[in-house]
């Protein structure tokens, strides 16, 4: 299972979707393998009944027939079993994920406030602003390399800034990439 961080951004809730997804595409495997599990069943109590009217070892086929639908009602069985776990899993993925899509809504305005300019570097603060980086809210979606492909902004001028996200927002820093990439 991935490990998320404490605060999420949308790509983390888009990521459970995918998981989410992916659950059901096993869930719907597994649900088709049982219907071919049950049909092969069926299959081999038709084959069994002819052989039984064709053949003088009845006991033999019968009991052939027996072992094989003991396996497969194990079989099928187990799939059923993880199918049900699954399913809850699938639960628990859905309530994370709205609860994460939640919470981003929820500190979304907190980062709707302007970056303050006095507590950072003079050059770091132009580079921002030459890049029409005016609030936080602007600095979410941007990853530690395309900062650095920043003009003016090179490693100590992002780890200036790193240090101001943490101090500004303690608990939602890991909302920004470029503060995961490290």
């Amino acid at each position: 299972m991935i490990s998320w961080r404490a605060f999420s951004t949308s790509r983390d809730c888009a990521d459970k979707d995918a998981q989410i997804k992916k659950l059901q595409d096993t869930i719907y495997e597994m649900a088709e393998e049982n219907v071919k599990m049950e049909k092969k069943m069926l299959k081999y109590a038709a084959q069994a009944n002819a052989q039984q009217w064709s053949s003088g070892d009845v006991r033999a086929h019968v009991e052939h027939l027996r072992i094989e639908i003991t396996k497969m009602v194990s079989v099928n069985n187990d799939l059923r079993r993880e199918i049900n776990n699954l399913k809850s899993h699938k639960a628990i993925l859905q309530q994370e994920t709205g609860l994460m899509k939640k919470r981003l809504n929820v500190a979304r305005h907190i980062f709707q406030e302007d970056i303050q300019k006095d507590q950072i570097p003079v050059r770091l603060s132009n580079a921002l602003e030459k890049n029409d980086i005016n609030i936080y809210a602007d600095l979410l979606e941007i990853s530690e390399a395309e900062l650095l492909r920043t003009p003016n902004i090179a490693r100590k001028s992002l780890q200036y800034l790193r240090e101001h996200i943490q101090s500004k927002f303690p608990e939602y820093y890991y909302a920004f990439n470029f503060m995961v990439d490290q």
